[in-house]
């Protein structure tokens, strides 16, 4: 799998750094297609819609946690 690389300030959220990441993959991706999409999984920082719209503008399928949904933890005894 390759891996893109930015490096910002601390202060940067992580959003603004998806498209530059993505750019920033060194080998060109094969085109998905229907019977070999491509995903991108993301966490719940990145749960906004220009960020959902960029992703797919790429042609990934975003798989993104929405901001508020909690794990919920079974309790074992």
């Amino acid at each position: 799998m390759p891996i893109g690389l930015t490096i910002d300030g601390a202060n940067v959220h992580d959003k603004w750094l998806v498209e530059p990441t993505l750019s920033s993959i060194p080998i060109e991706r094969p085109h998905p297609t229907p019977s070999d999409p491509q995903h991108l999984c993301l966490d719940k920082g990145y749960d906004y819609a220009d960020t959902r719209e960029l992703v797919a503008l790429r042609h990934y399928i975003a798989h993104i946690k929405a901001r508020g949904e909690e794990v919920i933890l079974k309790r074992t005894k």
